[in-house]
Order: C-alpha cells, then sequence, then structure tokens
C-alpha cells in the first residue's frame, strides 16, 4: 500500500515533519499529534490543557497530524525519518500490524495496568481484533467513522421511491429517473452518485470495501492470511460498480475538483463518513436537506447491512522516551 508515494512529496513531508517536531526540550516532555478533524482537535486542544495545568512531572504539546494527500502517508514519512510524535490518537487499524512487526511502536500490554484498562472498555471481541500476530497489543480502540449512503431529501422525494434506493436494482431504477443533460450540449451532467475514479490505495475503503461488507454480512477480505473475496458477493459488487459507469449512472470525470458536487445537487447521492456532516451543516446552500441511509445492498439480499467502520486508534511510538508518561497521560 506504501508503493505509490512520490519520492519528492515524501522529501517535503519528512522535512516539514522534522522543523515542526521539537522532542526532548525536555526529556519527559511528550508530543502528542491527533487527525485534523475540528472537533477532535478542540477536544485534544481541551483535555491537553487541562492536563498541563494540574501535572508538573512532564508536558504535553500537541498539534495535528501535517496536512498530505492523507494522514497514512504522512505518518509513514514520519516513521521513516523517525520523526513520529510519541502518541498518535489517528493510527489507521490495518497499518497497525505492519508497524508492529517493524519494532516502531510500544507493545501497550507491558505497560502496568493496560490490560485491565482496556477491559473496563472492550468486550474480549475488540481485544482479540486489535491483538496483533505476535501476540501484544499496540492500540487503544478509539473512533470509527462508519461509511453510510448520504442522500439529498428533497431530490429523493422527487423519485419515484420517495426514499432513498435499498438494493442494486432500485438504485439502477432512480439512476435512470435523475440522469439528466441539464444544458443540452448532449452530454449527462446530472448523477444519481459518484465514486472517486483515482487510483488511491484508501479510496476502495469508501466504495467496494463496504459495498462488500454489506452484501456478504460483514465477511471477511483474508482468512487464515489468504484472500477470500473471490466469491460471489465481491463479483455483484464489481458488477454493479461497472454498470453505473458503463450506463453513465456514476460520472467517469474527477468531480472533487469542482465546487462540491452533492451540496450543489449534481449528484443526489454519495457514498462517505460522518465528517460528511460537519461539511454539509457548514456550506449547505438555504432549505437543502440531507440524511443518511445504508448503504445498496444485491436485490437478493437478508439480514442486517454491515458496513466499514475505518477505525482509528491510539499508538506510541517507540522514538517515545518515556512510554509510562504517556501511558499516564493516555488514560487519564
Amino acid at each position: 500500500m506504501f508503493k505509490g508515494i512520490n519520492i519528492v512529496y515524501l522529501f517535503v513531508a519528512l522535512t516539514l515533519i522534522s522543523c515542526n517536531s521539537d522532542h526532548n526540550k525536555n526529556s519527559d516532555d511528550l508530543v502528542y499529534w491527533s487527525s485534523n478533524n475540528s472537533y477532535e482537535i478542540n477536544y485534544a486542544k481541551a483535555i491537553t490543557q487541562k492536563w498541563n495545568k494540574n501535572n508538573s512531572q512532564f508536558k504535553v504539546s500537541f498539534q495535528p497530524v501535517p496536512e498530505g494527500q492523507s494522514s497514512e502517508e504522512i505518518i509513514l514519512a514520519a516513521v521513516v525519518g523517525e520523526t513520529t510524535p510519541d502518541i498518535y490518537s489517528n493510527m489507521w487499524q490495518g497499518d497497525v500490524e505492519a508497524y508492529a512487526q517493524a519494532g516502531v511502536l510500544i507493545p501497550l500490554d507491558t505497560l502496568d495496568g493496560f490490560m485491565e484498562f482496556l477491559y473496563n472498555r472492550c468486550d474480549s471481541s475488540v481485544v482479540e481484533e486489535i491483538r496483533s500476530l505476535d501476540g501484544h497489543i499496540y492500540q487503544i480502540p478509539w473512533k470509527i467513522n462508519p461509511i453510510m449512503l448520504i442522500y439529498n431529501e428533497k431530490i429523493i422525494d422527487t423519485l419515484s421511491l420517495h426514499r432513498p434506493p435499498k438494493d442494486y436494482s432500485e438504485f439502477f431504477h432512480l439512476s435512470r429517473e435523475f440522469q439528466k443533460d441539464t444544458d443540452g450540449d448532449g452530454y449527462v451532467d446530472r448523477w444519481l452518485g459518484y465514486a472517486e475514479v483515482h487510483v488511491t490505495w484508501w479510496q476502495r475503503f469508501f466504495d467496494f470495501y463496504p459495498l462488500y461488507l454489506a452484501a456478504s454480512g460483514g465477511a471477511s477480505l483474508v482468512k487464515n492470511k489468504k484472500a477470500v473475496f473471490n466469491n460471489e458477493y465481491a463479483i455483484n459488487v464489481f458488477k454493479f460498480l461497472r454498470s453505473l459507469y458503463e450506463k453513465n449512472y456514476f460520472s467517469k470525470e474527477r468531480l472533487s475538483a469542482r465546487q462540491d458536487v452533492f451540496l450543489a445537487s449534481v449528484i443526489a447521492t454519495r457514498f462517505t463518513g460522518p465528517w460528511e456532516i460537519m461539511h454539509s451543516d457548514n456550506f449547505k446552500p438555504e432549505g437543502f436537506e440531507y440524511n443518511f441511509a445504508p448503504m445498496p445492498v444485491p436485490d437478493n439480499h437478508v439480514g442486517p447491512i454491515y458496513t466499514y467502520g475505518d477505525p482509528k486508534n491510539i499508538v506510541i511510538f517507540n522514538t517515545c522516551k518515556k512510554p509510562e508518561n504517556a501511558w499516564q497521560y493516555l488514560k487519564q
């Protein structure tokens, strides 16, 4: 997943991180990075200020993860440059095992009181899910961002179903209704939905993967260290997505370069996560109303509808000289 990082970008990122990482003015002090979500930034600032006010033994300096194409690539650059923060609270769960095997994370279960703390917060199934192959635990479950179908309530209400589509056939049906050439130039310029068409490794977590989980009842992609998604569910998801593009129900052009096409009503739905709420509330035009629905499923689907949770967890990097201090801060 790391092969596509541009070398110039990596160099610049390493330089910026090195310039902004002022570790160890006091050897007991800590550096903490959060995500760059504004709500989490405000929360992290508040708990850090509270800690620094009430604790004199060591201080914690806080900043959001530096900007980049993705936080995962920024963290990789920091790992390569050995400029990681002591604490990071936006680690994608899928990266933890790779970093654990590379020896760049602190095994948290070696810290006093950690397992008791973990079991007070999580049930045994979650604990086993985050346990690494070597038996240690390197992450604290922190947050999830479930991927769902956001939809324009006013547009959907004008279409024949008067509700968001539940399955593939309904999605196709509403796509045909909404698809339109609005300016008469012979090209469709209004679509029911959209998924990013550029090739970025993490983008498939927001279209293929949640659709696969919805279709399969939450089945895994990998089992016993082998890929197991060459099955009817994955094939049908790919057919669904292929049909959306073949029939021009989804745009083949990159719409992300424009203004927000969902808020502009160029599209009526999008596969997205809860970060869309703050963005939509801040920038929606007057009278715009939206809501969320489950991901569409195959027509014959029975049972609950699962989706991708996009988990982001807390880790302590091995560049931290006082992991016990970091643990004291984290369990406050």
